[in-house]
């Protein structure tokens, strides 16, 4: 159990105390972690009360007083607090987890002082360690638009077309279907994107990297089953729409799908009579997403920009 006296307490809500803050923040140790997380939830705390109280929109009568407004808000900064050193809303621990994936001093080695000091902020890689060795990149993938997404990945479907014999704009329509146009991307633990653009699962033929997490399947008998799946993991989009293609290919359900004429007019129908999902609107759902017009619109501008 770790005692906090009152003298470090006072810190814990007021803004004033986040130059503090800082400065324990720009000394990392093992020991310092835990409270600097946990003052810093205090905060955080603190202000969404405070918010909260602020948006009230009408009076609360006999209480309604700069007496009651000054109780309220010690009111707030304690249970601020309590919170804050109870079992809290989880934030304190994420800031750990950071802090130590991020801590950039070795507690066993006092030469260490001199260490870049840690950062406050939501950073999925580690700090960067002085080394001889060349950092590995860690993939990425950022979008924040349907037609962001679809100049991102329209290379690989189009390639992805042409071994599968349909047009590029179903495969981007499924794509974006089961990623969300890429803003839902299934990520493993420490953030990193898997590329898993078509949620293929790993069952036991996939030998390459996968992810677990919960999912929702649809059962004929039970309707809709939460369940946790492993899901394969990519290290690149080229991977991923390569990967999508081989699947396909190798897989004898889908052979009918591919060698059928009806595959170059409503693919998504033909992925969903051969299985490919659950989900019974499966193929509605990803002509919705052509019919929307927003490929048609994405890949009309990077056809002006080729000119």
């Amino acid at each position: 159990m770790t005692v906090i006296n009152d003298s470090s307490k006072s810190i814990y809500t007021d803004l004033n105390g986040l130059a503090q803050l800082r400065s324990q923040a720009g000394k990392p140790t093992k020991g310092t972690i835990k409270e600097v997380a946990a003052q810093f939830e205090a905060v955080f705390i603190n202000m969404m009360l405070k918010t909260m109280r602020d948006a009230k929109v009408t009076d609360e009568g006999l209480f309604d007083s700069q007496e009651g407004n000054l109780y309220q808000d010690m009111f707030d900064k304690q249970i601020s607090l309590d919170m804050a050193h109870g079992k809290g809303i989880g934030l304190a621990d994420t800031i750990i987890r950071q802090l130590n994936a991020n801590m950039a001093v070795d507690e066993q080695d006092p030469s260490a002082s001199s260490a870049k000091p840690l950062s406050m902020g939501v950073s999925r890689a580690a700090a960067p360690v002085a080394t001889t060795a060349k950092p590995e990149q860690v993939p990425s993938f950022s979008v924040t638009t349907p037609t962001e997404f679809v100049q991102r990945v329209w290379p690989q479907a189009k390639r992805a077309a042409q071994a599968l014999g349909v047009q590029p704009e179903f495969i981007v329509a499924q794509a974006a279907l089961e990623s969300g146009w890429g803003k839902n991307l299934i990520r493993s633990a420490d953030g990193a994107p898997t590329f898993n653009f078509f949620g293929i699962k790993a069952d036991s033929s996939w030998q390459g990297a996968k992810v677990t997490v919960p999912t929702l399947e649809n059962d004929p008998a039970r309707g809709l089953v939460r369940q946790n799946a492993a899901f394969r993991s990519y290290g690149s989009v080229d991977a991923a729409f390569d990967d999508y293609v081989k699947f396909l290919q190798t897989n004898p359900r889908y052979q009918a799908a591919l060698s059928s004429s009806r595959a170059a007019v409503d693919f998504g129908g033909a992925l969903q009579q051969a299985g490919y999902a659950t989900d019974p609107q499966y193929s509605a759902k990803i002509n919705d997403v052509l019919a929307s017009g927003r490929i048609q619109e994405a890949v009309g501008t990077l056809s002006l920009a080729s000119r």
